[in-house]
């Protein structure tokens, strides 16, 4: 149900009757508001108004304040009107009539007839569709363009609810499809082996082979100073060192590193010579290799018999 009209007025403003239902106490309300505003506003002619018609006082207030060809115009918004798609036709049709209401008592109001014909023309596509085949089938019996406005509108629910029918069973569909073709590509990605790098489990050395770890322990002591780029490259890239013990050649890094952070006490820089120092001192202990004795048992040769004695002057 429309919500009721209401009136609003202001003494230095003319009165406004808002859109809604009007009802006798605002119709009321809103003319006493009109003779109130003439009799503050103290216009010219105060008594000649008064005593005018109605009907004398509409043509002069449209005279006054309306543009010279506003019948036309406004004929003319009404011939072109067309139906929205997000609007109903019973919208469209109230619309069409507030419009043509305005030129009441005017040349260029439109009988029930062009109105008629203006909404037939005004139709969107789809209701036209469907309002042509039941006229065709003489399924429209209307005389008055009233009966035949409450007609269409029927069609027009009809077909709206068609098409939100149709509008959630596609989105249904398309949800259907958007979880199927998730699940198809699951159980491919699943079948699909895996790269070779992915087969690559990386995990850390046990505490059985790499010993006790040291990371994480407190550093008790001085500290050494933080490694620079050159120690780093001495340390890491080149001569296979350990970032934590500062040691090359050591044959760890610093995951497996069990010997801790040396004391920063009489701690000596890493450089080229002490490099150098360190890899002749691995080179010696590579060559040094301790002896291996081989003990065999004599063995008896048979072609010599117990009674040959060796020629022991030779």
């Amino acid at each position: 149900m429309p919500t009721e009209a209401t009136v609003e007025s202001n003494s230095n403003k003319l009165p406004t009757l808002t859109a809604g239902r009007v009802t006798p106490l605002i119709t009321n309300k809103f003319f006493f508001s009109c003779a109130n505003y003439f009799h503050l506003s103290a216009l010219k002619n105060a008594a000649r108004l008064s005593d005018m018609p109605f009907s004398n006082f509409q043509l002069k207030f449209k005279w006054k304040f309306l543009r010279v060809d506003w019948e036309q115009r406004t004929c003319a918004e009404i011939l072109v009107s067309c139906m929205k798609d997000t609007k109903t036709f019973s919208e469209f049709s109230t619309n069409v009539i507030a419009l043509n209401s305005l030129l009441l008592k005017t040349e260029a109001y439109l009988n029930d007839t062009r109105i008629w014909h203006t909404l037939e023309a005004g139709m969107i596509e789809s209701l036209q569709f469907i309002y042509n085949k039941d006229k065709a089938a003489n399924a429209i019996d209307a005389d008055e363009l009233d009966t035949w406005i409450d007609t269409v509108n029927s069609i027009d629910e009809d077909r709206a609810h068609s098409l939100a029918t149709a509008h959630r069973i596609a989105a249904e569909e398309a949800l259907k499809l958007a979880k199927r073709k998730a699940a198809d590509d699951s159980e491919r990605a699943a079948k699909k082996p895996f790269a070779e790098s992915s087969r690559k489990v990386n995990t850390a050395p046990s505490s059985a082979a790499a010993g006790p770890s040291t990371l994480g322990t407190p550093f008790v002591g001085k500290k050494c100073p933080k490694l620079n780029d050159d120690e780093c490259k001495l340390l890491i890239i080149e001569n296979d060192g350990c970032t934590v013990c500062c040691r090359v050649f050591i044959g760890h890094d610093h995951t497996t590193c069990t010997n801790g952070f040396p004391s920063g006490e009489n701690y000596v820089p890493v450089t080229a010579d002490t490099v150098a120092t360190a890899a002749a001192a691995c080179s010696a202990n590579k060559g040094k290799a301790k002896p291996i004795a081989v003990v065999m048992n004599p063995v008896e040769d048979s072609n010599n018999s117990d009674d040959t004695d060796p020629d022991l002057s030779r």
